[in-house]
Parts: C-alpha cells; structure tokens; sequence
C-alpha cells in the first residue's frame, strides 16, 4: 500500500556549521533531523515494498514458465511416444497388407500357367476383386499414417496435444470417438480394474491421504493451549546498533507462524510453526474427547524441502486425565502394575512391562498427564506422513481424552529451530453420534 501513497521527498538535511546557540534553535534542529528521518524510513518503506511486489511477481513468473516448461517436455515426449506406437502398428499392417497381395499375386500367376482348366476366369476375377479390396485398405492405411504423423508434427510444435491427441487416441483405439479399451496380455478386459484403482487412488488423496478423521484439526474445532505450547520462533537483528535500524525500518526483524498452522491441512515448504531450539511442546484441545488410536506426523517431503535438518525426530504424546471414572481407570492400572513388578522381584523374575516414564517438568502436576505413545520420525521413509500406534496398555483401559501435548525431544540436526508441519490425532468419538437418514431416503 505505501507505494500508492503520494509523498514529496523534503529537501536533503545538510548539517549546520555553526553549534546551536540557545534551545529554541537546537529544539528547531531537532525537529529537522526528525522530519528527515521520517522521510528516509518512508521511502524505505515504499521501496522495500516495491521491491518484495517485484521480487513475488518474477517469482510467479518463473513458477508459470516452469510449469510451461513441463508441460511442453511432457506433451512433447507423449506426442513423440504416440507416433512412435502409431508407426510401429502401421508398419505392421502394412507388411500383413503387402504379404497377402504377394500371396493373391502367386494365385493370378498360377491361374495364368494353367490355361486349361476350367474355373480361370472365375478365379482370375475373384483374384482381381480380392486384390483392388486389399489396394483400397492399403490406401486407408496410408491415409491413416500420413494424418497421424501429421497430427504427431502440428502437437510438437504447438506443445500440446490435449485436443487432437486425445481425438487421435479414440480412433486409433476403436475406429470412432468410442473410449479406449485396456487388456492385459492374455485378452481380458482390464479396463475397468484399471479404472477402479485409479479412482480409489484419487479419492484416497482427496481424502486427506490417510482417509482418518483428525480430532486435533484447526478446521474441525481443535485449539492451541499457549501455556502448554512453546514459543514461536523468532529472527532479531544482532547488536545494539542493528536493533535500533531495525525498529526503525523494519529490517533484520522476522516471526514464524502460530502454532494453530500444525493443525492445518496445509503442508507446502515452509508452511510450519517453528519454535527454537531442538526441544519443544504443542498443547492441543481435541475436537470432542476420543479413545485415541493413532497419531500421525506430516512434513514437507524430502524431495521439495529445502532442509530436512529441521524435522522433528523423537517425539512422545502426553494427555491429560480428566474425569472421575478415567482417574479410576488410571490409579488401578498403575496399582496393578506395581503389584506385577513387586511379585517378579519376589520371585526373582524379569518385569515385562515398560518402566513409567519421568513425568515433564513443562507440564502442570495438576491435573496429571498420562504418556500415551512414543516414537521417532523417520525422514528417510519413502512416506512423509506417518502415522504412529498408541501404547497398547492405553488403548485397553478404554480411556478418553480432550487434551494432548505432544513433546518434541529432537531434531535432525537444526540447532537454531524445529518445523513442525502438522500434528494429527486418530481414534473413535466418545459417545454415539446418530446416524444419518438411510440410502432408501433420498429416493424417496
């Protein structure tokens, strides 16, 4: 907006020689100097303005030539591929053409070497409709390789061969605009197996990859708990002298996202909370309280991000006990525990179960918290979502809960910041929502 707003640049300050000689006049300096240092700060603004609009608009165009680019190449090579295929099967009709008009050639040969049998003309006449038939498929098969590779040059040198080599496809598949049929090598139709499993794929992505509800997603109801997430990570200016030009004009100064972006959809490079250091939490109000299952980790796949050091790496997830018959549940499952372990030291006998972890300085004594699962982030999975179980002994307890934190215990090695992208939350609604109306209601 600042570059839109008229200005006059007011005349270059020269410093006066001559000290001031009372307060009036050094008060007068003083508004000078200030009036020119507004002066400055604005059209610094306006050309720092100017700039970053000029800096988004190349960069917006270099996105467009790029996916240009790759759509040129991309058609390019199909439409090089398709006339490559469109050859070959010519050429195959072409020699089944020219080996039966070979064989027609031989019969009329023959019939000619043998003046004395009866049936010459008759042969000698179906020989010759036979051979202006096969004249006329040779001259259609000819007619059909020249418009394709016709087709083929006109979509290399327009870049795209949406259109005509879609068209091309369909005739060439089955003689009209009919749709194509796919088989497998041994003739059965697989079209529609084909068909089924790239739709499942499309609707699978259109299902927030995993096709899980989210109990922690911001679009959904979920909410961020300040006191329980750390602090967003922040870029300051170094020195005394460099903070107060950055008060000034706004530069060296830089604030990451709010934490609420990890419980959004949204997982381009770069579009993350941040907080610094390697350690950090997120406090989360579920949606509704639910029997969690699983938790699932997003980050910007290795192949787009710029840096891979700042993904989370060890993790754990802590929720809170809240409710008399969940306290309950908890207290005699801990009880039940200690007795176990007290009878195999007894007995002389190796506890199985896991030891109770150390309970979080950063989080309140009360009410407790409970550690619901623990896991590793692995950035060198083929998948960048991943998706971890909840502890099996706390699934069995049958325990809801609304509010989670999760604990970030590492990175990858990123010292100043950790990313996180998205934090997600699996598992079944606590209580019985009604069901819609049946199938047969909407035709009635």
């Amino acid at each position: 907006m600042l570059q839109w707003i008229p200005h006059r640049s007011g005349p270059a300050y020269t410093a006066p020689e001559v000290p001031a000689a009372n307060i009036a006049e050094l008060s007068a300096r003083l508004q000078t100097i200030e009036n020119a240092l507004s002066g400055l700060s604005l059209d610094h603004q306006t050309s720092r303005s100017r700039q970053d609009k000029d800096s988004k608009v190349q960069s917006e165009i270099a996105g467009r030539l790029g996916v240009l680019e790759s759509r040129v190449q991309k058609e390019s090579a199909r439409a090089v591929e398709a006339e490559e295929q469109f050859k070959a099967a010519a050429s195959k009709g072409l020699q089944a053409v020219k080996q039966e008009i070979e064989t027609l050639q031989a019969q009329v040969e023959a019939q000619r070497s043998s003046p004395g049998e009866v049936k010459t003309d008759g042969s000698d006449e179906e020989a010759r409709v036979r051979l202006k038939a096969l004249e006329e498929r040779v001259g259609s098969v000819e007619g059909g390789v020249k418009e394709a590779l016709d087709l083929g040059k006109q979509s290399v040198k327009a870049g795209g061969v949406a259109t005509s080599g879609a068209a091309w496809w369909n005739k060439l598949a089955s003689g009209s605009g009919k749709s194509i049929t796919i088989k497998s090598s041994d003739g059965q139709d697989v079209t529609s197996l084909i068909g089924h499993l790239v739709d499942t794929a499309v609707s699978k992505y259109s299902k927030d990859n995993i096709a899980r509800p989210d109990f922690a997603a911001y679009s959904s109801g979920g909410q961020i708990i300040p006191s329980l997430s750390s602090p967003t990570y922040e870029m300051r200016p170094h020195g005394l002298r460099r903070q107060l030009v950055g008060l000034v004009t706004g530069h060296g100064y830089a604030v990451g996202r709010p934490p609420v972006t990890a419980l959004n959809h949204e997982t381009h490079n770069g579009h993350c909370w941040p907080f610094p250091g390697t350690q950090g939490q997120l406090g989360v109000v579920l949606t509704a309280p639910a029997y969690i299952e699983d938790i699932t980790i997003d980050h910007v796949a290795k192949e787009v991000a710029l840096d891979m050091r700042s993904a989370p790496r060890e993790m754990e997830v802590w929720a809170m006990i809240d409710g008399a018959d969940n306290i309950r549940k908890v207290k005699e499952w801990r009880a039940d525990k200690a007795r176990r372990r007290q009878e195999a030291e007894e007995e002389g006998l190796q506890f199985d179960g896991e030891d109770e972890p150390e309970y979080p300085r950063t989080l309140p004594k009360s009410p407790q918290y409970l550690r619901i699962a623990n896991f590793t982030y692995d950035i060198h999975a083929p998948q960048n979502i991943q998706t971890f179980p909840v502890s099996p002994e706390i699934r069995a307890l049958g325990v809801d809960f609304g509010i989670v934190v999760l604990r970030v215990m590492s990175n990858w090695g990123r010292d100043e910041f950790t990313c996180l992208y998205r934090f997600r939350v699996h598992g079944q609604m606590m209580g019985e929502i009604p069901l819609p109306y049946p199938e047969s209601a909407a035709t009635a």
